[in-house]
């Protein structure tokens, strides 16, 4: 069974974040996540913001706040122009070279926008801080596991899996202080395993995921926001995401 076309699938994903269940669900654990280190007052810039849809979202939350966003891929960006009036001011451009001033934002959030293909951690991260006030935070979600590469992070873009051993290095490296640093989607860890070992053997396809029966897709966005509200004070010790909650402090 042929993998499709990896631009076709980011179509799809863009088109469907508002609705489909693991963008529902996995939004929520991020509000969750920023929730529980607390929202800075201040510009706050989501890089790789596909659909903005979280944007939207933390601007309904804290309409008090300025929200950004910046996406390298103009397919990304072009869905949101097609979309509502009301959107963040949005830019094209990556995390190597963020079009903001240093100490210019009080928060960045990168939701599977660190691991992408062509990112370097390092250099994404170095930046992040640059921009960052002091007291700014940094809020990042990475796919875990370099073992679980496989046909499914080719098709959206994951670069690279990661372990919580090297995000923390990483963190640290950029004289980042974290906060928090949690795995997270814990209960479809299993599931999503045998998923991919059957798109691997040809048993099964990536595009599946965008078609769940509706009684299914809505279990599965319910157990993703119970998850939600278990990881606003509790760390996973496992889960098919990372998410790091970090604070640029005076050097």
């Amino acid at each position: 069974m042929n993998a499709p076309a990896p631009a076709r699938l980011l179509d799809r994903l863009y088109a469907s974040e508002a609705h489909h269940y693991w963008s529902v669900g996995m939004r929520a654990v991020s509000h969750a996540i920023l929730e529980s280190g607390g929202v800075r007052d201040g510009p706050l810039l989501e890089v790789g913001c596909g659909g903005c849809t979280f944007l939207r979202e933390l601007a309904e939350k804290n309409p008090r706040y300025t929200t950004l966003g910046i996406d390298r891929n103009p397919a990304a960006l072009a869905t949101v122009r097609l979309s509502r009036s009301g959107q963040p001011p949005l830019a094209q451009a990556d995390l190597h070279n963020l079009p903001f001033a240093d100490h210019s934002l009080a928060g960045v959030i990168g939701l599977d926008a660190f691991d992408q293909h062509g990112v370097h951690l390092k250099t994404a991260l170095t930046e992040s801080r640059r921009v960052l006030r002091t007291g700014g935070f940094l809020l990042l979600r990475v796919s875990a596991y370099p073992w679980l590469q496989s046909e499914h992070d080719r098709a959206f873009g994951t670069g690279r899996r990661c372990s919580a051993k090297e995000i923390r290095a990483a963190l640290r490296q950029a004289d980042l202080k974290i906060g928090r640093l949690t795995y997270a989607n814990l209960l479809m860890l299993l599931p999503a395993i045998a998923l991919r070992l059957a798109i691997m053997a040809n048993l099964s396809s990536v595009e599946v995921q965008f078609s769940p029966a509706r009684t299914l897709g809505a279990m599965l966005t319910a157990v993703l926001r119970a998850e939600a509200a278990v990881l606003r004070s509790v760390r996973f010790p496992a889960g098919l995401s990372i998410y790091a909650l970090a604070q640029k402090v005076a050097s």
